[in-house]
């Protein structure tokens, strides 16, 4: 028998594909998920309205993690209890937009975007657009400024109490929330129920790493844009496939494993 185990997903270059955002080549290890009762925890920067999105397409019931850790929300009946993890957006927004303003940084972030230029600069329509820039507790920015004034932005930031870190396509700020200190408040929530899970963590971006971290195991899925970010976990592998492919593969193979070794 399989222990309890939970997986738990970045989206964007992990279960999408980076460039058309299908899931499709994940299919045969989701229906394994469905079928075995494994729940499907999505952790991604997205906001609440993309992932209640792609939530309905995949069909999932489980909670998620939305903005890189910075909300949770878990179904409680027909509703969601939502726990809020990180600071409020204008407050981040205040703090970000002052520090442009005197040190001359440039960015462009997702408040200063119409949808139409996202949506450029994504592949979305505008419609998905408009739901990527509903942010709650966190804001997204391309860069586009040097490398030494990068690294001044995330020192003036931490100054501040706020982070920077990389993602598939820009750069977030965000309070000290993060995809793994969500997962250990999930963890937390599991066994509050009497569970005591084991968590299968995949993702490929900075980002990840913190979610990465606290799992039992770790999977860097291969990004076609970036070589794996620089990561060290006792159970760590890494694809060979990229995106959803590469997640197909680290899922189907860890469950194989496990219940092999469980036998």
């Amino acid at each position: 028998m399989l222990p309890d185990l939970i997986v738990v997903t970045d989206l964007d270059a992990t279960l999408l594909d980076h460039f058309d955002y299908s899931y499709s080549a994940a299919e045969p290890a989701l229906q394994k998920l469905k079928v075995l009762g494994i729940p499907l925890v999505l952790n991604s920067s997205k906001t609440i309205a993309e992932m209640q999105e792609i939530r309905h397409l995949l069909k999932l019931d489980d909670p998620f993690i939305v903005e890189n850790g910075a909300g949770l929300l878990v179904p409680e009946g027909a509703s969601l209890k939502e726990y809020n993890l990180g600071m409020n957006r204008a407050e981040l927004l205040s703090v970000i937009h002052d520090l442009r303003q005197t040190h001359g940084f440039k960015f462009t972030g997702f408040a200063d975007m119409q949808p139409a230029l996202l949506a450029e600069l994504t592949g979305l329509s505008e419609a998905g657009a408009k739901l990527a820039m509903q942010r709650n507790f966190t804001e997204a920015l391309s860069w586009e400024d040097s490398d030494a004034q990068l690294q001044l932005f995330r020192e003036k930031l931490q100054q501040a109490g706020l982070s920077l870190v990389r993602g598939g396509r820009f750069f977030h700020v965000s309070s000290a929330a993060d995809k793994g200190k969500a997962v250990s408040f999930l963890r937390q929530y599991y066994q509050r129920e009497g569970r005591t899970p084991r968590f299968i963590a995949l993702g490929d971006s900075e980002n990840d790493l913190p979610m990465l971290a606290v799992a039992e195991y770790a999977v860097l899925v291969k990004s076609p844009v970036r070589d794996f970010p620089d990561f060290e976990h006792p159970a760590l592998r890494r694809t060979s496939e990229y995106g959803p492919a590469g997640w197909n593969q680290a899922v189907t193979s860890l469950l194989n494993e496990l219940k092999e070794n469980s036998e």
